[in-house]
């Protein structure tokens, strides 16, 4: 309810929770578009995920939210899981921006453990062939 409260003080519409598998779901629709926040279970790997989580101004209020890698990983164990290329395509989208400053090596190694390390290795593959071309001042494949 305090996540509702703060979200509708702030003059954003909220709907939900809704509850499933991945946790608690949200769906707020700040200057019309759709922004889903979860709130993942308690469990091992989730805790694990908020102990590396970063912080961003919102609407004026500071949120926590997932890094990046924790974010692409989670995104690539999605799609492996239910095969929604959204999945894929965001989690391909985060790569080719924060190409600088994620962690690819850590990306591998934890993909590992998802069972998801070749996907991964390829997603990378083509995120550094589209990242390249941007740099030259091309048009990306993918």
């Amino acid at each position: 309810e305090k996540i509702r409260t703060a979200f509708e003080e702030a003059g954003i519409h909220v709907e939900g929770p809704t509850q499933g598998n991945l946790g608690r779901r949200f769906v707020l629709e700040p200057n019309g578009f759709e922004t889903d926040i979860w709130l993942p279970p308690d469990t091992e790997i989730h805790r694990r995920e908020m102990a590396r989580r970063q912080t961003v101004e919102w609407h004026g209020r500071i949120v926590p939210i997932m890094g990046s890698e924790d974010y692409v990983l989670r995104k690539v164990t999605t799609f492996r899981l239910r095969k929604k290329t959204t999945d894929l395509d965001d989690a391909y989208q985060v790569l080719v921006v924060a190409w600088e400053s994620i962690d690819k090596r850590r990306l591998v190694e934890m993909a590992g453990f998802y069972r998801v390390e070749k996907l991964m290795e390829e997603l990378i593959e083509v995120a550094a062939e589209d990242r390249a071309a941007l740099e030259a001042g091309g048009n990306p494949e993918s």
